[in-house]
């Protein structure tokens, strides 16, 4: 029997998922954008996908976006969220993250928006004083912080982080 403990870093299709795969793949799906009848089913069936993940969200549909992995997720909703708020908005991240937050954060600093990385303790975990100066910052609009880190395995306490984010805006 096979025991799988990395599910930070990528979980396997659940059973029916996997089956749905396989049944779609026979089919000859078109471009979602065309009008032909092929393009109609695969626009379909991303709709059909969307409306199910707003359901389970508990948010509209336009809110759903699908991107092809975390890598280009982390960039879009890092990226589109402090362009929209102005280039003098900024980024609080952990010096721990994914190296997706890592390099869009780089790469948003280098456009100058104020990005700064919190330090870990020796056991990984947030170095809360820090996180909370960080946070009270007037340039922070922004803070993107891992629940899970699948390198050393901490699991950051949210509730705090969101505690001290609530606190700077309440």
């Amino acid at each position: 029997m096979r025991v799988y403990l990395d599910h930070n870093a990528t979980t396997p299709l659940r059973p029916e998922v996997r089956s749905l795969l396989a049944e779609l793949q026979g089919e000859a799906l078109g471009n979602p954008s065309s009008p032909h009848a092929s393009g109609r089913r695969a626009r379909h069936l991303i709709d059909e996908a969307r409306a199910r993940v707003a359901a389970a969200l508990l948010v509209q549909e336009d809110e759903v976006v699908f991107t092809a992995g975390g890598t280009e997720a982390s960039n879009l909703a890092l990226s589109g969220a402090l362009t929209a708020l102005g280039p003098a908005a900024g980024l609080v991240t952990s010096a721990i993250e994914h190296s997706s937050v890592l390099a869009t954060a780089a790469a948003l600093g280098r456009r100058g928006h104020p990005v700064e990385r919190v330090g870990v303790d020796p056991e990984g975990r947030l170095a809360l004083d820090a996180l909370a100066a960080a946070i009270a910052r007037p340039s922070t609009a922004l803070v993107s912080i891992q629940r899970a880190n699948n390198e050393v395995g901490v699991v950051h306490a949210l509730d705090t982080v969101v505690e001290l984010a609530r606190g700077r805006v309440g």
